[in-house]
Parts: structure tokens; C-alpha cells; sequence
């Protein structure tokens, strides 16, 4: 069985026009534009068949499906079918640990970047999660401890990722407060060494 790669595409179209007609194309499930980005296996589809699906202004955005991995080869023949547009496609794949965004523009695969899972969703996470990472590095001392002694520890991905980060930042003097907290393993060894400190 394949992991599932989750796959967010983000086409900017020469002109508004443009993406409406591509965007009626999507919609209507076009023969020919299926043919270069949606396959088949078994009885599951993949690609455009199974996306949702936004437009605004010149730019078309596509949430859709792959297994293990983005569809590189199906990307190129997207972006070659038409040229003078940009395609953006961010992709996760949290079993393989597979994070990062392509570019394709003509054919070319323009820019190819990888993250690890933290960078990936410092860079693309959910909103609460960026958020608090961002208050754990900017907020003043005495607002980080108000803020973070009545918070939640939480073991799913990607939150396990804040708890070493907010373990980090609390001075020793202010440890013991946090020491009720079902902290993950990697931040109770943080804590544990300040208590030696």
C-alpha cells in the first residue's frame, strides 16, 4: 500500500483570462489535461481527478493526491502544455519524511527544495503552530512564562516540536513551575540539565 503524499499546486497564469480558461478546464475534467496529470491504479485516481480546487485573480490553487512522493514527470508535462506559466507545488509526506516545494515553468523544474519536518512547518504549518513558535522566540521573558505555564504539551506532529523549544527558553530559576507538565522526551532532558545547572 502507498503513502499518501498530500500535494498543494499553486499555477500562476499569464493573465486572468488564462486562468479562467484553464480553470474551466480543470473543472470540466478536460480529456487532454487529465491525460498529462491525473493517473490510474487500481481503483484509485490520483492527480486533478480527485482535487479541490480555488481561483483568484491569475492564479489557480489545487489540492490533489500522489503516492510516496510529488509527480515530477506529470509536473514537466504540465508545464510544458503551457508555457509562460508558473507552477508551485508544496508536498508532504510525513511517512518518508518527505517535505518541500518544486517550481516548473516551461518544462524546466525551475527550483526544487527539501525541508525537514520542522523547517517545513515553521515555513507552511498551521498557523497556530507558526504562531507559537514565533512566541516562544520574540515574546518578553515574563510574557513567555504567563503565556506557556497555562499551555498544553502536545505529542502530535508537529507540536512535539514546541516542547524543546519552550523547555530551552525557561530559565533555571523558573524550571521548577514547569515541572508538573507532561513534557516529551527530548524536553525533559533539556529541563533535567538546567536542574543541574
Amino acid at each position: 500500500m502507498a503513502n499518501y503524499c498530500s500535494n498543494y499546486l499553486t499555477i500562476i497564469c499569464p493573465g486572468v483570462k488564462k486562468a479562467e480558461e484553464l480553470h474551466a478546464k480543470i473543472t470540466n475534467k478536460d480529456p487532454e489535461l487529465i491525460k498529462l496529470f491525473a493517473w490510474f491504479d487500481g481503483n484509485d485516481f490520483y492527480g486533478l481527478v480527485d482535487g479541490t480546487l480555488s481561483i483568484e485573480m491569475d492564479v489557480i490553487r489545487l489540492t490533489y493526491g500522489s503516492k510516496w512522493s510529488p509527480p515530477e514527470e506529470s509536473l514537466v508535462a504540465l508545464s510544458e502544455a503551457f508555457p509562460g506559466y508558473q507552477f508551485e507545488n508544496l508536498y508532504e509526506e510525513p511517512g518518508n519524511g518527505a517535505y518541500g516545494i518544486l517550481y516548473y515553468q516551461n518544462g524546466e523544474n525551475t527550483v526544487d527544495t527539501t525541508y525537514d519536518e520542522f523547517n517545513y512547518m515553521v515555513e507552511y504549518g498551521p498557523e497556530d503552530f507558526r504562531e507559537d513558535i514565533k512566541a516562544i522566540k520574540t515574546l518578553p521573558y515574563d510574557k513567555f512564562i504567563e503565556e506557556f505555564l497555562l499551555w498544553k504539551p502536545c505529542e502530535d506532529s508537529p507540536y512535539h516540536y514546541i516542547q524543546p523549544l519552550v523547555a530551552e527558553r525557561i530559565r533555571v530559576e523558573d524550571v521548577v513551575k514547569f515541572m508538573g507538565m507532561d513534557w516529551n522526551e527530548e524536553a525533559r532532558e533539556i529541563l533535567a540539565k538546567k536542574c543541574k545547572e
